[in-house]
């Protein structure tokens, strides 16, 4: 079984890693305790002023003698006052009523000395928090006496100090988080959503995630900034030299985290091609979806989706086509799950620069133009004004379904190349090979993601050979064992876009499988009883040792329509075994007889003195499961045909080539089959 880690598939640089040695799950709960020490212990600290300036005042210092005319509440009067603000704000104040004990100035301005050594000393009070920063805004209005008394004023400025460095070593460490997120964690999100298209099935990358780690430092650093803004206002003490620095940088990080919120959380697709996204044909309908993963309430935007904004190919690739869609649109976000989403469906585009058909000029196939959605929106807040894009994946725009499959190729291996933005619209200019281990992975993904079974060594060593080549140029021995293993050394064997997309042994003839599986072998391919790609070589020597009746599906070689056949071993009168191949079944058979019940009715006929004889070659599943109870389990029922009836089953027959004495196999091994005729 191909292994879904055998390569670094994300292409994300290691070098992150020495750079950035956090674990990012860590950061999640780091976020958490930021903001948390943002909206409370910052607050703590700022609320020590507060405090002291109440206490000082209640005990009749030094600064109401040098004001003897203005008369202040008594203590009493005060401590009612601050239990009518504590209810007021929600919070649980002192118990009205009870007496407290008064306290010398002494004892109040060795406390505040406390404070500031220990900022965080009154944590285990939550409760007085929204108090104490409520009581902040009342600090301008005691100005006068912070001023005239110098021990308060002393004590202030210490505290100041205590909290611009908090406040420095959170937009210290949010710089760190910042850069994680946007040149790290994102990348590697969108990494994952490039593979997802194309229909890796690693584990999943919730955007969800990200979107609370983005919002979470958002918050932390609108409320630093919102901080840094108040202190100025309140202008008590003198202004910390690099308050305006500190401003810059929270805006700064801030406007760096949010220019790359805007992401593209569902990408293009048609309805009709779910399994397959980033394909749009013109005049059809497709839908896509945009998140902002900044989500704070006060934040309203509007985002308008444009095709092909700013793109150099359109002016240096000749015969590049234009498109534009057929409906101007532009959306404001909406809360949606808890996040800000806006979705564009019903959209579809129509051609506005068509290219000459047949002209030599045209560099690109249609199938290999590449075109791409921008989305923008205009950013406004916090005295910020910015413009904010995003883009989809490269898309390939077609004008027949019969372009689906070419369009595929080119999607696939776009993606598998280019890991990281920008996106290079013109790659198939001059297409990058991949190696044999980045394609094989991609290839068994599509099985995977259309019948839910991945391929296995030998599978993938027989499409190696068909598109490489290998051997029929005798440089790849066949594959040995039950299940096959791959040539040590030919995972790193190149292979070119051409021989991919352009040979008929290549992505369009393994699509034809593809699309066989998915209206006629589901079942049968996805509970493991088909082999698949397998030479007839390797088929004669896996069925050469087994008991008679064993047999064993698998896809026909040739290079003509999809099929799928069958082959059995028998043993003769002198116990050699004897595999026989039959004609294989094509679509349209397919379409007519599902191939269950193809296999529940197949006899061999022979004739012994004159009388027909009929019997079942068919016994046993590769390697040795009994066919009935299987068949049973997995048999399609019939449908009713168009006039109403229930048609009876019409059982496919072979003459017997153990009786015949192989008169009527072919030279290359197979069988005829024949349909009884009504």
């Amino acid at each position: 079984m191909l292994t879904k880690n055998s390569v670094n598939i994300y292409g994300t640089p290691h070098n992150h890693r020495t750079k950035y040695p956090v674990n990012i799950s860590a950061f999640t709960c780091t976020l958490d305790i930021i903001y948390l020490f943002l909206t409370k212990t910052n607050v703590i600290v700022l609320s020590s002023i507060s405090l002291s300036v109440q206490h000082l005042s209640r005990n009749g210092t030094a600064a109401s003698s040098r004001n003897p005319e203005k008369k202040r509440p008594s203590g009493t009067q005060m401590e009612k006052i601050t239990v009518e603000e504590g209810n007021s704000s929600g919070t649980a104040g002192p118990v009205r009523g009870s007496k407290r004990k008064r306290k010398s100035s002494e004892t109040v301005s060795k406390e505040a000395e406390n404070r500031c050594s220990n900022p965080g000393m009154e944590q285990n009070q939550p409760e007085e928090l929204m108090k104490w920063f409520m009581e902040v805004d009342q600090l301008h209005e005691n100005h006068k006496e912070v001023k005239e008394n110098a021990l308060l004023a002393n004590i202030c400025a210490a505290l100041e100090e205590k909290i611009v460095q908090h406040q420095l070593n959170i937009l210290t460490h949010a710089d760190q988080i910042v850069e994680i997120l946007t040149n790290v964690e994102l990348p590697k999100w969108k990494r994952w959503q490039q593979l997802a298209c194309i229909g890796i099935q690693l584990q999943t990358l919730h955007l969800k995630n990200l979107e609370k780690q983005f919002t979470t430092v958002a918050k932390v650093l609108l409320g630093i900034y919102k901080q840094l803004l108040k202190q100025q206002d309140w202008n008590i003490f003198s202004l910390h030299a690099s308050m305006p620095k500190m401003e810059n940088f929270a805006l700064t990080l801030f406007r760096k985290l949010v220019t790359k919120a805007l992401v593209v959380e569902k990408q293009p697709v048609m309805q009709n091609y779910s399994q397959r996204p980033l394909i749009l044909k013109v005049g059809v309908q497709f839908s896509m979806t945009v998140r902002f993963l900044v989500n704070i309430p006060e934040i309203w935007l509007k985002v308008k989706p444009v095709f092909d904004k700013d793109v150099e190919e359109a002016k240096t690739v000749k015969g590049f086509r234009l498109f534009d869609f057929n409906k101007d649109v532009m959306k404001p976000f909406e809360d949606t799950d808890g996040g800000l989403v806006v979705e564009f469906g019903q959209m579809s585009l129509k051609e506005t620069k068509s290219r000459i058909k047949g002209s030599s000029e045209n560099l690109l196939t249609v199938t290999e133009e590449l075109h791409i959605i921008k989305f923008m929106t205009e950013f406004q807040y916090a005295r910020q004004m910015f413009n904010i894009e995003a883009s989809s994946l490269p898309v390939v725009v077609i004008s027949s379904t019969s372009q689906v499959t070419n369009a595929w190729a080119s999607i696939m291996w776009w993606n598998t190349v280019s890991t990281s933005e920008p996106w290079d619209l013109s790659l198939f200019l001059h297409p990058p090979p991949l190696t044999w281990e980045q394609l094989s992975q991609v290839l068994s993904w599509q099985f995977y993601t259309i019948g839910q079974r991945w391929l296995d060594e030998m599978q993938l060593s027989m499409l190696r050979d068909k598109i490489v080549g290998a051997r029929e140029n005798g440089e790849v021995p066949e594959a040995g064992g039950t299940t096959g293993a791959d040539v040590e050394g030919h995972c790193d064997v190149l292979v070119d876009w051409r021989s991919f997309s352009k040979n008929e042994s290549g992505w369009i003839w393994i699509d034809a499988f593809l699309d066989l599986i998915k209206k006629h072998l589901l079942d049968l391919w996805k509970n493991g009883y088909i082999m698949g790609f397998v030479t007839s070589k390797r088929v004669k020597q896996l069925l050469q040792e087994k008991q008679s009746g064993t047999f064993l599906l698998h896809f026909t070689e040739s290079n003509g329509d999809a099929a799928i056949t069958f082959s059995w071993v028998d043993r003769d009168s002198n116990d050699k075994s004897i595999v026989t191949t039959v004609e294989p079944y094509t679509k349209k058979e397919l379409s007519k007889h599902d191939l269950l019940h193809i296999i529940y009715h197949f006899r061999l006929e022979s004739n012994l003195w004159g009388f027909p004889l009929q019997r079942d070659p068919l016994l046993y599943f590769y390697p040795d499961v009994p066919k009935d109870p299987n068949l049973e389990k997995h048999k399609s029922p019939e449908s009713p045909s168009e006039d109403g009836y229930l048609r009876r089953a019409h059982p496919f027959k072979a003459d017997d080539p153990i009786a015949s004495g192989n008169d009527d196999l072919e030279e290359n091994g197979q069988l005829i089959h024949n349909t009884v005729k009504t």
